[in-house]
């Protein structure tokens, strides 16, 4: 494709991004705004100053939700956890100063930025953005090796405007990078099933660091990348490549080692902190309340409810309920199925986008 024919099928795209990015740049700047989700970003903000104050060490690389004081650590005492505002999942160990159920690793850019003397709310807020910007870049990128420019300029049109993007673009969590990190593996993943073995290996592995960093960053997306990576695989071998051999099954290991990995090393915090006792009873009160016992009902209730839960995401696509929402998007996904046989058209495959269908209630 020529320079110009470039230019002109991605213009479209730059110029949303341009917009969204003078709109959301100029919405960081007062220092009485915050972003869709507030709360996170206070207590991010909160936990930069202890650890600029105190050192990371000092407080074990973990989330510390509350406000600066030389006092805090006596909140961790029995008799003054009530006071604590980290970990109520489960309740077996009752109110803690920390929060110890999420990874730490997306706090690190805001901790740097903060060592280097920035004190300035909008310029960690537009750190965030920026992430959030490159994973939309990347978001387009990515929908153009598997599609049109056309299909991916609209894909990126109806997330770069919702409220799912334009709440937490500027946020100080983990959502900004999380969606830089899993926006960057889809499109760096598909070079792990094209191309010769060299390539594919020097992909794998690259795709292998970018889960590596996710998963101490964010849990959110950790189930619907693993689900896509081996999902891209399973259906690269059923189109007829057969040249890996018994590597894909190592390979889908070494890609599983990547938040194992960063989950042993949240546990070694959880235990550094708690110590073994109570790491254990934490550990039991949330998989208590996951499964369902923690809201009456049981291991069956539990599971309906993450069952049910699965339908979520065509709720948010929609603004309908789940069913109907389920429904309509089956809808649609039959028509697609019918035209792309009777329209004459570059459709993108369906594979792909099934996959992320699965992926994504695999999350």
């Amino acid at each position: 494709m020529s320079v110009s024919n470039r230019i002109k099928y991605h213009a479209p795209f730059a110029v949303l991004a341009l917009i969204l990015a003078v709109y959301l740049g100029m919405k960081t700047l007062p220092e009485e705004g915050w972003s869709g989700w507030s709360e996170p970003s206070a207590q991010t903000l909160l936990t930069l100053e202890h650890w600029a104050n105190d050192g990371i060490v000092h407080h074990k690389f973990l989330y510390i939700p509350i406000g600066y004081s030389k006092a805090v650590k006596y909140l961790d005492d029995p008799e003054l956890r009530h006071h604590a505002r980290g970990t109520v999942t489960g309740s077996l160990i009752g109110r803690r100063l920390y929060y110890t159920h999420y990874p730490s690793g997306f706090v690190l850019p805001y901790a740097f930025l903060r060592k280097a003397g920035v004190t300035e709310r909008h310029a960690f807020r537009l750190l965030s953005l920026a992430f959030s910007f490159g994973g939309l870049i990347l978001l387009y990128v990515f929908l153009n090796r598997v599609t049109t420019p056309l299909v991916a300029f609209f894909a990126v049109l109806y997330y770069g405007v919702s409220t799912m993007f334009l709440d937490f673009a500027d946020t100080l969590n983990n959502q900004p990078i999380d969606d830089l990190l899993r926006f960057a593996i889809l499109a760096v993943s598909l070079g792990s099933v094209t191309g010769d073995k060299e390539k594919r290996g020097r992909f794998v592995f690259i795709t292998w660091a970018l889960f590596l960093v996710l998963a101490i960053s964010s849990y959110d997306s950790t189930f619907f990348i693993y689900a896509w990576l081996v999902g891209i695989d399973l259906a690269a071998w059923l189109g007829g490549d057969r040249s890996e051999g018994p590597f894909r099954i190592k390979k889908w290991a070494f890609y599983a080692s990547a938040p194992v990995i960063d989950f042993s090393v949240q546990m070694f915090q959880n235990w550094w902190y708690l110590g073994t006792g109570d790491m254990i009873l934490d550990i039991k009160g949330t998989l208590d309340t996951r499964l369902g016992a923690g809201h009456g009902g049981g291991f069956g209730a539990g599971v309906y409810r993450h069952l049910a839960a699965t339908l979520v995401p065509f709720k948010l696509m929609t603004g309908l309920d789940a069913l109907p929402a389920a429904g309509l998007t089956a809808a649609a996904s039959g028509a697609f199925l019918y035209l792309r046989g009777r329209l004459q058209y570059r459709w993108p495959r369906f594979t792909v986008f099934l996959l992320l269908l699965i992926a994504g209630s695999v999350f």
